[in-house]
């Protein structure tokens, strides 16, 4: 509670935790969203990897059971987009590695046919502009070879690989800052902070 600066435990918690424990976080504001590698959380059914907890009546809740660990989420006023080493969200098709949360149909769906090879997804980032950046250790992504980094615009569904910019390495970590008319990224490649600058409007 930053009001008063004090902890507390979420209700039930999360059970069988694994290694790499709770990976990633996001919220709308009525909910926060929990990705990561365990069995379950607040002994709800059906939370295995990835669980929504209502921060309002602190109780727990399913949308999808992730079959493998979730490393990433990202959170805008629309859509949930998750993304981690899972082979299928909810099966819906198409979704190995990365899918899209609709919040207002709750609804699961593909980002073009997904991760198609590692499914190892372990950032994700939205701009201003509503596009969606990718991170992670894959080779391949919406069919196209890109490595470990994209840029996926969510209006015309296109994918634009950022990997030279980089300067390889894998990517564990985006964050993005708004300009007037371009994105800032601050990327992390395991050894160092790469910056990035994206313009929407020379990439597509």
């Amino acid at each position: 509670d930053t009001s008063n600066n004090v902890w507390s435990a979420l209700v039930g918690g999360l059970s069988g935790v694994g290694s790499d424990g709770c990976r990633a976080l996001g919220t709308d504001g009525t909910y926060l969203y929990v990705g990561g590698s365990f069995t379950g959380a607040g002994g709800v059914a059906h939370t295995a990897n990835f669980a929504r907890y209502n921060i309002i009546g602190n109780t727990w809740s399913s949308i999808t059971t992730a079959n493998a660990q979730c490393s990433a989420i990202t959170v805008t006023t629309t859509d949930v987009y998750i993304g981690g080493s899972f082979t299928d969200i909810s099966s819906v098709p198409n979704t190995a590695g990365i899918a899209r949360y609709d919040i207002a149909l709750s609804a699961w769906n593909a980002l073009g046919t997904g991760i198609n090879d590692s499914n190892n997804c372990t950032a994700l980032a939205t701009d201003a502009f509503l596009n969606l950046y990718v991170g992670g250790d894959y080779s391949i992504i919406n069919g196209t070879n890109i490595n470990r980094i994209a840029y996926y615009s969510t209006t015309n569904q296109t994918v634009v690989s950022l990997n030279p910019l980089l300067r390889n390495g894998v990517t564990y970590t985006i964050m993005t800052f708004k300009r007037k008319y371009s994105t800032i990224l601050l990327c992390y490649n395991g050894t160092a902070w790469v910056i990035i600058q994206t313009n929407p409007y020379v990439l597509f």
